[in-house]
């Protein structure tokens, strides 16, 4: 679409899908316009930006994060020396010495560590109803009989 600058100059100025032109105002200096998120409202000064973030907050998602690390050390030593020596001489008064020594070291470490954790919980409920009736119903009849005589 064009827009004609504040030097009288047109200007094609084309936004992005779910984007809008709003021109004026303070955050529009040239008259060019500028481009905001569709649904937006800008403000002027520097509170404009600080509305818009919160606006867009409202669009947030809630993030969680579950965190776990496992840790393994290795630890191992030998040890190993070697010594060598030789001596030879003769019987006449020349004498002769050789001595050979050598030293080999190596070390290494290994240590091994394990964690284990169980946590086990039980609730047992048990509920016992007991009702009982008791009816005693007692009926008591009298009977009166009368005999008459004749004579």
């Amino acid at each position: 679409m064009g827009v004609v600058n504040n030097r009288g100059r047109e200007v094609v100025v084309e936004t992005e899908p779910g984007m809008e032109r709003e021109v004026g105002g303070s955050g529009d200096p040239d008259g060019l316009g500028y481009i905001k998120q569709r649904g937006l409202h800008r403000r002027g000064g520097a509170r404009r930006d600080w509305e818009d973030f919160q606006e867009l907050l409202g669009t947030g998602r809630t993030s969680v994060s579950v965190g776990m690390s496992v840790g393994m050390s290795v630890d191992m030593s030998v040890s190993m020396r070697v010594s060598m020596r030789m001596s030879i001489s003769t019987s006449m008064s020349t004498s002769m010495s050789m001595s050979v020594s050598m030293s080999v070291s190596m070390s290494v470490s290994m240590s091994v560590s394990m964690s284990v954790s169980m946590s086990v919980s039980m609730s047992v409920s048990i509920s016992t109803s007991m009702s009982m009736s008791v009816s005693i119903i007692t009926s008591m009849s009298m009977s009166e009989k009368h005999e008459g005589q004749h004579g």
